[in-house]
């Protein structure tokens, strides 16, 4: 069984808290971390060959007699960024300011320039680093488990843990469950709904915020609206 707890800020007023999940074992943690949080990497992976690819692209335009890799202070990698971010890998999620506006988008931003700033050397070595700071957050939560009880959010590489350091924080609500399914103050409606595909590829993918959409025993479709479609039947299937 699955323990998810609802924690508010006491001193917020109105605050209706968040769901955690207060894993108790670290089977838990790993089928959490699976779940919810390496899809966060994989596309910040993603996200970085995308930006690696475009760097790349300008680097032989400006120097067409050399086959050597972009250096390292060759461009400000920030304008990258909105590039990439206008892409069918559902990082399309700003205003018209040019600010992010989902906290999906934020976070990969976030985690995707961990793994530029880890290794800015090659393709190949921001592949490495992504999968090495992807498998290290994880070490983390164990380690830290060991010591005091972590409260995991959904969709989010960070952990909160309640202690004499922050008193304003409270339970108010238990739900036991027997699936890996957070408790919802709403539920979500098409707007949660993101629509993946990869470079070239021909299948796309859906995202009920950060859970995948399997419908019908299908987890890939040929169409936009097929994915869509397949979304909206497990939105309701699934919160009823």
């Amino acid at each position: 069984m699955y323990k998810f707890v609802r924690i508010v800020n006491t001193k917020q007023r109105g605050d209706t808290g968040y769901w955690y999940l207060a894993p108790s074992n670290e089977d838990q943690i790993h089928e959490h971390y699976k779940l919810y949080c390496q899809p966060l990497w994989m596309a910040a992976q993603r996200h970085q060959m995308k930006i690696w690819r475009l760097l790349c692209e300008d680097w032989r335009k400006d120097n067409p007699s050399t086959s050597f890799w972009p250096e390292d202070d060759y461009r400000d990698t920030e304008k990258y960024y909105k590039r990439v971010d206008g892409s069918s890998d559902s990082f399309n999620s700003y205003n018209a300011e040019g600010e992010m506006t989902s906290f999906f988008t934020k976070t990969v931003n976030v985690l995707s320039k961990m793994i530029e700033n880890y290794s800015r050397a090659t393709m190949y070595g921001r592949a490495v680093s992504g999968v090495k700071l992807m498998n290290g957050c994880e070490d983390d939560r164990i380690n830290r488990s060991h010591k005091t009880q972590l409260y995991l959010p959904e969709a989010n590489i960070m952990v909160f843990i309640m202690n004499e350091t922050n008193p304003e924080y409270k339970i108010v609500e238990t739900v036991e469950s027997d699936k890996l399914l957070y408790p919802v103050l709403k539920k979500p409606t098409l707007e949660d709904v993101r629509l993946l595909t990869w470079d070239g590829g021909i299948h796309w993918y859906a995202k009920v915020n950060n859970l995948d959409v399997v419908w019908d025993g299908e987890q890939k479709w040929l169409t936009k609206d097929e994915a869509m479609k397949a979304a909206e039947k497990f939105i309701n299937d699934t919160w009823k």
